[in-house]
């Protein structure tokens, strides 16, 4: 499951997601540069090949590490996208024959220069090659899918249900958490989502449609608790509105709802889905795997805040790009397998015994880790971004992570951790990865 918002305030715009995936799928940051392509190639997506164009725009992409697309990303031009996993009345294809919703994603990012012609590029492909396929790594998991895309100017969501789809377009704030949000609200429809919903007897009449409430499948999207998670996030960017800042954005990704108010509550032992997910059996499945902030101001280049990791109330968010700079020569991507000189490792054992003791860094290193973010905003927000403060963000996170882990390693585990110790432990065993050493 998936979180997705977009705000805009007098001097830009903040993108925010969490990505959430199967535990041990391995999110990596991954830079394309821009290129020019010779006529007549093809692109390999994930499952697929089509046609490529003459030139693709460069982005960065956090990139689950067996796929060609992307859950989270921007371009050069400063669109941003984030896509989530929509469950409906219609069955998502199956056979790998298709583009999935991630490749989506990435080539709206290469083939648009702002978010209206993202939007027209995945309209136009979706149409042209389907979607559908494998989108899971641990089990099969099957969607169709919807999209926030957005510019520093305005925002478009996207919901898609196979080939059909419907729009709208946003200027001032908007989320989505796996449930379709449109309800007769869209600016513009395919020229079958409505004929077909009438056609099914969802609605009696194209007077009567309602897109959410004609093509939702109302069982997955209640599991998922879309509705709750949805109303989490519109909570925070209705009650600060214009004022929002991009600590606000990251306070809101990291939520757990009404548990964050519970003495003694460790995320090991949730059993309900939240905005910040915590994989915990059959009825939370899923774990934040990477969570990605982006602020696109009103005039200037962007900034890309990312945990680079899982689990988001546990991560820093450390200033990881900008236009014209790389990503920290530090940063190693991580394949399938647990490898500690690879970053999404090295931070998910940090991650790992930080769910297993969530009570002692509640003590000390949520202050601590709260000011170091809160001060890489006012360096974004007071001058021109340099490679030597991408490096430096990245090295003193590390820094900060490893601090507390050795710390952690000497405590006794929360009361409330060891009764989900067995079912991480799976985890643990199937990457190789040693949570204490």
């Amino acid at each position: 499951m998936c979180d997705t918002l977009v705000t805009f305030t007098p001097k830009g715009m903040i993108f925010g997601k969490n990505s959430d995936r199967d535990p041990n799928e391995v999110q990596n940051l991954v830079q394309v540069p821009p290129q020019d392509h010779p006529q007549g190639e093809t692109v390999k997506c994930t499952s697929i090949e089509i046609p490529q164009v003459s030139h693709t725009n460069g982005v960065l992409l956090s990139q689950p590490c067996w796929m060609w697309g992307a859950e989270i990303g921007v371009n050069e031009f400063g669109v941003a996208i984030g896509n989530e996993a929509l469950f409906t009345k219609v069955p998502p294809l199956k056979e790998n024959k298709y583009l999935l919703g991630m490749d989506l994603l990435r080539l709206g990012l290469e083939r648009g220069k702002s978010a209206k012609e993202a939007l027209d590029v995945i309209i136009s492909l979706l149409e042209q090659f389907g979607q559908g396929g494998n989108c899971g790594f641990n089990h099969s998991l099957y969607y169709n899918n919807s999209y926030l895309i957005a510019d520093k100017n305005e925002a478009y969501v996207l919901e898609t249900v196979d080939r059909m789809w419907a729009w709208k377009r946003i200027t001032t704030y908007w989320a989505i958490s796996n449930g379709i949000s449109l309800t007769k609200d869209y600016d513009a429809v395919s020229k079958d989502l409505i004929p077909f919903a009438v056609h099914k007897k969802w609605c009696k009449s194209a007077d009567q449609f309602n897109f959410q409430k004609n093509y939702s499948a109302w069982f997955m999207t209640a599991m998922a608790k879309a509705h709750s998670r949805r109303a989490c996030n519109f909570d925070c960017l209705v009650k600060f509105q214009a004022e929002i800042g991009l600590a606000d954005v990251m306070t809101a990704l990291r939520s757990h709802g009404d548990n964050d108010k519970k003495a003694e509550w460790n995320p090991l032992n949730s059993k309900l889905i939240s905005v910040c997910a915590h994989a915990s059996g059959l009825t939370s499945p899923s774990h934040t795997t990477n969570s990605m902030v982006i602020w696109i101001p009103a005039t200037g280049p962007y900034a890309v805040f990312s945990t680079a990791s899982s689990t988001v109330c546990t991560s820093v968010y450390k200033l990881l790009f900008a236009p014209g700079l790389n990503l920290p020569k530090e940063y190693k991507p991580g394949v399938k397998q647990a490898q500690l000189d690879a970053y999404w490792w090295k931070a998910e054992q940090f991650n790992r015994a930080a769910m297993n003791h969530y009570s002692e860094l509640s003590k000390a290193y949520f202050t601590e880790r709260n000011q170091f973010e809160q001060a890489l905003i006012r360096k974004v927000l007071s001058h021109q971004l340099t490679q030597a403060d991408l490096e430096e963000s990245f090295t003193d996170a590390n820094r900060l992570m490893d601090k507390y882990y050795a710390r952690l390693k000497a405590q006794p585990l929360d009361k409330n951790a060891k009764k989900r110790q067995k079912f991480w432990q799976k985890f643990d065993a199937a990457s190789g990865l040693a949570i204490y050493l």
